[in-house]
């Protein structure tokens, strides 16, 4: 039995080491590509549809006797159409064959709007032309960008600020995206008050980062208004929803004025201080009001009105300079009279 034995292990190395030696360059030819290949997984699952991102597919049987590349094949599911800008469900690329096991490559473009992401699903054609499995899984989706908040949050509504806006799935960095600010509540905060939303060009300067100067906003009636933003990328359309209430847009104030108490027909210059004017050099309008009334005839415009308008220019953004207007008191019976002070902004804001 020993013997038998030892004869049936020699003829089964033998007929392999013959096998073996067939599969070399000078044995008996095998076809090329012939077999099966098989996707196993994706990696990364969720990809940004406006930025192309290094993949790797992991699998079996990938390297061919005929080449060192494949077709990648993306189909999206869902009905979805995003690649070619909005026309196709379907773009192939071409990825490298790195091993056996795996491939590697960049994804397409892909124009994510109006939803949050797009599902899809892999193919793999080798040089050879063998196919493999369509590989799909939970979370393998285009993502569309995000706006998750602005910095800084909170900004003068009449001075040009530059903000960043933070989020994700931005690119490619360089690049421009257009900004939309819209204003909460429907209140006409942009366009010198006139619209409730406007468009800003925007530089991506990271995946997760876009900088912009925000516009200005006509605050008035209240001391600050909020506006979401939504971002679209220019490269290839995909667009956020937009980030609700991420800014805060507040109104100047006005805070006192260097000279409280003037002579009533050579009143002089005045420096209002408060904070948020702009921009500088601007000017603006400035109402007085009388509001020591009291039956007494009116004090501006040679005794003929309540209320009279004078210019300021915008020093800095905490001070308005500018001449008081003459006031008729002199012949009447009183010490003195007083007024308020209302600033209307050029982008519609007041105080």
């Amino acid at each position: 039995m020993r013997n038998l034995f030892r004869i049936i292990s020699l003829s089964v190395l033998a007929a392999a080491g013959s096998a073996m030696a067939g599969c070399g360059g000078g044995g008996s030819e095998v076809q090329a590509g012939a077999g099966v290949i098989t996707i196993t997984a994706f990696a990364p699952l969720a990809i940004p549809g406006g930025v192309p991102t290094p993949f790797t597919i992991t699998g079996t049987n990938f390297e061919t006797a005929t080449g060192v590349t494949a077709q990648v094949i993306f189909h999206a599911l869902g009905g979805a159409t995003p690649f070619f800008g909005g026309t196709s469900d379907t773009a192939t690329v071409i990825g490298d064959v790195t091993s056996d096991t795996t491939i590697t490559g960049l994804t397409p473009s892909a124009t994510v709007c109006g939803v949050a992401a797009i599902s899809f699903e892999v193919t793999v054609i080798l040089e050879s032309g063998v196919k493999s499995n369509t590989f799909t899984t939970a979370g393998l989706v285009f993502t569309a960008p995000t706006v998750t908040s602005v910095t800084p949050s909170s900004i003068p509504a009449e001075i040009p600020t530059l903000i960043t806006i933070n989020g994700t799935g931005f690119g490619p960095v360089g690049g421009s995206a257009i900004v939309r600010f819209i204003s909460d509540g429907g209140f006409v905060l942009f366009g010198d008050a006139s619209q409730t939303e406007t468009d800003v060009q925007g530089l991506i300067t990271s995946a997760t980062a876009i900088t912009v100067t925000a516009p200005l906003a006509a605050v008035c009636g209240a001391a600050s208004r909020t506006a979401s933003i939504a971002v679209t990328l220019n490269s290839n359309g995909s667009c956020s929803v937009p980030g609700a209430g991420v800014l805060t847009y507040v109104a100047p104030t006005l805070a006192s004025i260097n000279n409280p108490s003037v002579p009533c027909l050579t009143p002089g210059t005045f420096v209002i201080t408060g904070t948020g004017f702009g921009p500088v050099g601007a000017v603006i309008e400035l109402t007085f009001t009388e509001t020591s009334v009291g039956g007494l005839s009116p004090i501006f415009v040679n005794g003929a009105q309540t209320t009279t308008t004078v210019t300021g220019t915008i020093a800095s953004a905490t001070t308005i300079s500018g001449t008081f207007p003459a006031a008729t008191i002199c012949t009447i019976a009183a010490a003195s009279r007083t007024a308020t002070i209302r600033a209307a902004f050029n982008a519609g804001s007041c105080a």
